[in-house]
């Protein structure tokens, strides 16, 4: 570890290791909050209900709609997540998005494949902000600059660790 900390000081400037550490610490506050939401989620596991059959139904409506998509695109999600998530498997969904939301909270704290963590993590705000919950519209742009840097976002966690210990360049 004294090694793996050493090999940081001699590569970045102080400018630098400054800013991984404050990227570091806000991917570890957005892990965080990730994490939190899947807790306070726990009991739509247990509770009987179809606790994200609602926001799937609003996002359906909202996809199907036509705004110009060339591609259809829209049209097509919405007959997919009709299709599997409201008709065949609404109470599974429910467990998936508690899970993932856990799971993408604790690879971000740990940081640990942040690159693959940060693309499921758009693909679930995606689909929430298409429901219509314009609360996750500054989650998709933190995961945008975590995809975008993931290197120096991961530079102090598990996949940075994992780098230097296979004598790879740590950036």
């Amino acid at each position: 570890m004294k090694d793996y900390l050493g090999a940081l000081k001699s590569k970045l400037s102080n400018t630098s290791l400054g800013l991984v550490i404050i990227l570091t610490l806000g991917r570890i506050y957005f892990g965080y909050e990730w994490f939190m939401s899947g807790w306070h989620k726990l009991a739509w596991i247990t509770d009987g209900e179809l606790n994200s059959q609602g926001y799937i139904s609003k996002m359906v409506t909202n996809l199907a709609t036509d705004y110009g998509d060339p591609f259809n695109i829209g049209r097509i999600m919405s007959k997919v997540a009709d299709a599997i998530f409201v008709n065949m498997l609404p109470g599974v969904t429910d467990f998936f998005v508690v899970i993932l939301e856990l799971a993408i909270g604790i690879m971000l704290i740990i940081g640990f494949k942040l690159f693959w963590t940060i693309l499921v993590a758009m693909f679930l705000n995606l689909q929430f902000f298409a429901a219509g919950s314009t609360n996750n519209f500054g989650y998709v742009i933190v995961n945008l600059v975590i995809w975008k840097w993931t290197k120096y976002f991961d530079l102090i966690g598990l996949d940075g660790f994992l780098r230097f210990k296979k004598g790879k360049d740590l950036l």
